[in-house]
């Protein structure tokens, strides 16, 4: 491990970073919460300006304007899409190994949705720290930054396996 010295350029860094986290873990809450209400257009509608929140939050943190661009609005929009595409895939792998009785649609639908949320987040961190705008924001910035993580084994199946069972677990109430 190496010594990096602490300057103020280091910290003020660190405290982007971790201030960023923040708004990214808060949202993805937010939306894994909200994505558990039976109430479609609450879903939907909370997802999306939640996830505009964010990317406006953590814009301002890198003193980005994003007045007058569509692309947080795209970006949103497709996240929303993904989540609903993830949750219905899964949904349908669960019916088809018999695991439905075990993971409910609601558990499903907040996980998949809070999932999205956070890569989304993720995803405009990476992009806004490696001094990126929304301007540049494209389906290359998108890709790059999940086949790195695929290529990091940070995305694989049983991670966000894992993930989900843990959401099980927790609903279920065996947690310690």
């Amino acid at each position: 491990m190496t010594n990096t010295p602490i300057t103020a350029e280091n910290s003020v860094q660190q405290s982007i970073e971790d201030s960023c986290s923040m708004i990214i873990a808060k949202s993805a809450a937010k939306v894994t919460a909200l994505s558990a209400l039976p109430i479609p257009v609450i879903e939907v509608g909370s997802q999306f300006f939640i996830q505009m929140d964010m990317i406006k939050k953590m814009a301002k943190k890198f003193h980005i304007k994003i007045e007058g661009s569509n692309v947080p609005l795209v970006s949103a929009v497709a996240a929303t899409l993904v989540s609903k595409f993830l949750s219905e895939l899964t949904q349908n792998l669960t019916e088809s190994l018999k695991l439905n009785s075990l993971l409910s649609d609601t558990l499903i639908k907040s996980t998949m949705a809070g999932f999205t949320t956070t890569l989304m987040g993720e995803i405009y961190f990476h992009h806004f720290y490696h001094g990126g705008t929304v301007d540049n924001m494209d389906l290359k910035t998108y890709t790059n930054y999940i086949v790195d993580q695929l290529n990091s084994d940070r995305l694989n199946l049983g991670n966000i396996t894992h993930h989900l069972v843990d959401q099980v677990v927790e609903k279920i109430g065996f947690n310690d």
